[in-house]
């Protein structure tokens, strides 16, 4: 596992949904573990292209529900370790990979007696590097429509928006752009790319073999991480993203100006100038906050 010790701050009264306690003999996977809420898959997820075939969109609708318990995060009682541990699928087996409906949306596959699921990565930026990431929950239910996840509504409270360098709260910021370059067949970035050069209104599965070509071949959003298990500053990486959308204004797109970013640096220096902001127009700051 990546040690993600910012875990340690959801630990707190003011976010009572942030941490499940369960019941288990010093660590996870050494028997069955209750847990007090879990996650409804049975909706079935909905995104409809807008006339341009991407961003924004007609209408969209999550696919995953945790109950009002459920957070993936969780701590053996009596400690105060924080694991994530995410639900990714629901029952015994004969497990709906195709339309989801009792399993996470990015699940490929999974085998209950050799314990293991096959979950889609993701592609993404961070200090100027290619890496990827899995993403299992988001507290936003549009944020979880387009990265395929399910929502967590009691993790909107967690600890804290815009503090992402902050080694005394839980999140690390992330930023998504939603009108970055669309790149049909290649690498572009944001939210208008990820709908139409990544196929991301169809279902994610084995079947859909020209989402897995589109995605290949570089159809992902490529958010950009402001930190990772091994950069020269691990102890700000959180698995907790602090999500700021970014939209290049429209003097940036007519005077050619936008491009790809893969540092976050970069982006707070391009809010700074002026040519990155938040929807409406707004200074770049945490959609917890917008």
């Amino acid at each position: 596992m990546n040690f993600a010790p910012r875990l340690a701050n959801l630990l707190t009264p003011d976010c009572p949904g942030c941490v499940q306690t369960v019941s288990s003999p010093r660590s996870l996977g050494r028997r069955v573990v209750a847990r007090p809420g879990g996650v409804d898959f049975s909706q079935r997820r909905l995104l409809v292209r807008g006339p341009n075939g991407g961003f924004p969109i007609r209408r969209g609708r999550i696919g995953a529900v945790g109950d009002p318990g459920y957070s993936p995060y969780v701590r053996i009682r009596g400690t105060t370790i924080v694991y994530n541990a995410p639900i990714v699928a629901t029952g015994t087996g004969r497990f709906d990979t195709t339309t989801h409906s009792d399993t996470h949306d990015r699940l490929l596959g999974i085998d209950t007696r050799r314990r293991f699921a096959d979950m889609n990565f993701i592609r993404a930026f961070a200090l100027g590097k290619d890496i990827t990431y899995l993403s299992f929950e988001s507290s936003s239910a549009t944020a979880g429509l387009f990265d395929r996840t399910t929502l967590v509504p009691g993790l909107v409270g967690s600890p804290a928006p815009d503090q992402g360098r902050n080694p005394t709260t839980a999140r690390s910021a992330i930023f998504a752009f939603a009108n970055g370059p669309r790149v049909p067949g290649g690498v572009g970035q944001g939210l208008d790319h990820v709908v139409a050069a990544g196929l991301n209104f169809k279902d994610f599965n084995l079947r859909n073999r020209d989402v897995l070509r589109a995605l290949r071949r570089g159809g992902d959003a490529h958010n950009v991480l402001d930190s990772f298990p091994t950069s020269n500053q691990p102890g700000l990486y959180s698995p907790l993203w602090d999500i700021q959308e970014a939209h290049w204004t429209d003097a940036a797109v007519a005077g050619g100006q936008r491009r790809i970013v893969t540092d976050a640096n970069e982006i707070r220096q391009l809010a700074v100038a002026g040519l990155v902001t938040s929807p409406g127009g707004t200074q770049l700051r945490s959609t917890a906050r917008s």
